[in-house]
């Protein structure tokens, strides 16, 4: 921590401790060598590795001018870019290696961000131009690859930059949207007198910048560095500054509390004034510990001035200028912490503690990377497979499909929905038909009797208004024209039967809707199960299947509709014997009816020996129906013998009499008062009455079994047949474009591709780790 506590003094640096040769056999990672260590986190970094796993690494930090760049030159030995202002644009990652070949250098982009600065799924890095063994192009190669960097969001291609020369990256500086950026320049550098180190070089705080947003985003790129706690902080601050006043200083202090991760370097030793003796003390007390101390303390370097550079004196000369000055040069020269002044001793501080730390991560980092690649390899496995030929997926996909469509049709085992939910609409059909029946009643409105006749309590009129016999009369007179006498107009029960059907198009129309929803319903289950991982296709599929459902439903309500017809226009009927029996069984049904009525009316007037009963005979009326297969008529329905009153022992009153109404003028038509059959006139009306009950029982089930078998075949099966045809055509899928179409149709989810291209990635990061370990613990 930077603090201002002070301490006694301490003449030690402060390194990690060097494993026992006891270790070796428990931790195999003890035997790596410095420059195996640093090489292993370089590979791993170039890889992108330090997105999943943190690996040690050094941060240089430090405001605008601080000396930064000429401290980065001292340890690596290199020149670097001096710009006016903020000479470093991005972060420069410098991995040095000591080689006894000839010095050599690789410049290389590392991409991590896009042009918003947003992360990249992919890490990559990549060489930029050939390596070169002149250490004065250096520089060059350096300004090239920042002006590259910096040019990302232009979508310029980084080899254009190859060939740039300074003339050239100055205006194009100039001229550059963005200042800063994320992406990093890498330089690899080998050679005698190099440290085995590597570190970052980010661009320096500014603190007086027109644009507020430049200061935001130089603090959070130092920022997203420097909170790792795998990061070893390097603060650079001149001498010539209060520390207090020192951002780089402010950040260390706010990201390493503890102060156990920073290493302070005081720059400018030989900028402070000779007599500026308070501030020389200053600074000495943090130098030796008696102030703002951190657990690895600070350490002051001298190097080149602008007169030095311009002589372009050699790093060795630099190095010789820098322990004169601290040997000859009061108080520095009279310290007793003569290891924390120097560049050397900073660099071999920085080496030794940053390979520590990778050395005591390694077990750390195998165990992540073996956990995370598991975990990869397992969430790759629970993603659906790719596809390696879209128009064989396509019609595979299509085939299965329709098939569980016809599954679902044909009501298997497994795909029961649509039949339950077709049964419960065909049998609402069946029961709103049925509710249809005329609902003849064989007595006069005026008696009020309905409730006391026995046999017309199973008669159920669905809530209908009664049809009693004087209301037939009275539609049967309206609608004579020509007829001769005693004869029913045909037209008459024509109406009769159409009022019954009037509702069934209504109904029958509503059992369709019902068993198109139900079928859209499972159809659009099934869509969602089979293609539901294809948005494009599904869509696509959903589009024609539905079209074809609209199409098979107007074939369906036409075919309906015919059937409706048939049942009205005009009514007839095949099933002569069903006809018959039904009409003998409501003629007698409403003539035994009609008998008690009249008796109920007569019998309190009679005396009690006279209840006596004797058969009476109904003469038979002629059918309206052509129900013979040759003009055939059905079975004659006469001389159907009904109980009555003994007309020896008393004249029954006659109807009209019994019922208030005033007897019939007709001379044609008999009183019950008259010798012979009580009849009391209503003969024609209780044989339409039956005949029309009768057709309405062969109607309506034949429209209700008629009705559901056309939805079944036009609507389900008719559909379920043509379905795959129309889908191979509709989509396509045998067009001369099909491969191209197919592809397209099976396109995977953005997300699901998106996420399987960034597991791929990690794998394949997390793979050469595990290769790097493996080959590094081999040598």
């Amino acid at each position: 921590m930077l603090s201002t506590d002070t301490a006694p003094a301490s003449v030690s640096r402060v390194h990690d401790p060097a494993p026992s040769l006891g270790d070796t056999a428990a931790d195999p990672y003890s035997r790596w060598e410095p420059k195996q260590l640093q090489s292993f986190v370089d590979i791993c970094r170039s890889i992108g590795a330090q997105s999943d796993i943190n690996l040690p690494r050094v941060a240089v930090i430090g405001n605008q001018s601080a000396g930064k760049s000429s401290l980065v030159e001292g340890i690596s030995g290199i020149t670097v870019p001096r710009d006016a202002g903020t000479c470093t644009r991005c972060p420069i990652e410098l991995r040095l290696s000591r080689s006894d070949a000839p010095w050599s250098s690789r410049v290389s982009l590392h991409w991590e961000y896009d042009p918003s600065g947003k992360p990249l799924p992919h890490v990559t890095e990549v060489p930029f131009g050939d390596p070169f063994t002149d250490k004065g192009d250096i520089e060059l190669w350096l300004r090239r690859a920042q002006a590259a960097i910096l040019s990302h969001h232009q979508k310029h291609n980084p080899a254009d930059f190859l060939d740039k020369d300074g003339e050239d990256l100055a205006e194009l500086a100039r001229r550059a949207v963005n200042k800063f950026s994320r992406n990093v320049v890498c330089v690899s550098i080998s050679g005698p007198d190099l440290p085995d180190l590597s570190f970052i070089d980010l661009p320096g705080l500014i603190q007086n910048e027109n644009s507020d947003g430049d200061i935001r985003l130089v603090e959070e790129l130092a920022k997203s560095y420097i909170s790792s706690s795998s990061t070893i902080i390097l603060v650079v601050m001149p001498m010539t500054d209060d520390i207090q006043n020192q951002k780089a200083a402010q950040l260390a202090r706010e990201y390493d509390a503890t102060g156990t991760r920073t290493i302070g370097v005081l720059t400018k030793p030989d900028a402070l004034p000779v007599g500026a003796l308070g501030a020389q003390r200053g600074w000495l007390d943090v130098l030796e510990r008696r102030a703002h101390q951190t657990e690895h303390g600070y350490f002051c370097t001298r190097q080149p001035d602008d007169a030095e550079r311009k002589q372009k004196i050699t790093p060795a000369q630099a190095r010789a200028a820098e322990d004169a000055f601290f040997a000859t040069q009061m108080p520095w020269a009279a310290s007793s912490h003569r290891d924390r002044f120097g560049t050397h001793n900073l660099t071999q501080c920085i080496s030794e503690l940053l390979t520590g730390r990778i050395r005591t991560s390694l077990p750390d980092v195998e165990r992540k990377v073996t956990t995370q690649r598991t975990d990869v390899i397992r969430e790759l496995a629970s993603l659906p497979p790719e596809i390696a030929d879209a128009q064989a997926q396509a019609f595979t996909l299509v085939g299965a499909f329709s098939a569980d469509v016809g599954q679902v049709v044909e009501g298997s085992p497994t795909h029961t929905t649509l039949v339950h939910a077709n049964k419960q609409s065909y049998a609402a059909l069946a029961a709103t038909i049925f509710a249809t029946s005329p609902p003849f009643v064989p007595h006069l409105a005026a008696h009020g009797l309905f409730g006391k006749v026995p046999d017309l309590a199973s008669l159920n009129l669905y809530g209908q208004k009664p049809l009693y016999l004087d209301t037939v009369r009275q539609r049967i007179q309206a609608s004579v024209t020509r007829e001769l006498p005693n004869n029913v107009p045909y037209a008459v029960k024509r109406a009769f039967i159409h009022d019954f059907q009037r509702t069934w198009e209504e109904h029958a129309l509503r059992c369709v809707d019902q068993v198109e929803g139900a079928f859209r319903r499972v159809l659009g289950e099934l869509i969602e199960r089979h293609f539901g991982r294809f948005q494009t296709m599904k869509r696509a599929v959903r589009m024609v299947v539905f079209e074809l459902l609209e199409e098979h439903s107007t074939t369906t309500k036409r075919q309906v509709g015919y059937l409706l017809k048939y049942e009205s226009n005009p009514p007839s009927t095949q099933n002569g014997r069903d006809f018959a029996d039904g009409r003998l069984k409501y003629l007698e049904i409403y003539k035994t009816a009609r008998t008690q009525t009249i008796e109920g009316s007569t019998a309190a007037k009679q005396p009690a020996d006279s209840q006596q009963s004797k058969p009476f005979q109904f003469g038979k009326a002629p059918s309206i129906f052509n129900i013979g297969s040759a003009g055939q008529s059905a079975p004659s329905a006469s001389r159907t013998t009904f109980p009555r009153s003994n007309a020896s022992h008393a004249k029954p009153e006659p109807i009209a009499q019994a019922t208030g109404q005033p007897d019939s003028a007709d001379p044609d038509i008999p009183h019950a008062s008259e010798g012979g059959a009580p009849d009391d006139g209503y003969e024609d009306e209780l044989e339409l009455m039956a005949e029309v009950r009768a057709f309405f029982d062969i109607s309506s089930k034949r429209t209700v079994d008629n009705i559901p078998a056309a939805v079944d075949e036009h609507m389900l099966h008719a559909y379920a047949r043509a379905l795959q045809d129309a889908l191979v055509a509709r989509l396509g899928l045998t067009a001369p474009d099909a491969r191209a179409r197919c592809a397209r149709l099976l396109a995977e989810d953005a997300c699901v591709a998106a996420r399987r291209a960034d597991l791929r990635a990690k794998q394949a990061r997390l793979d050469g780790v595990q290769k790097a370990l493996r080959e590094f613990g081999s040598e």
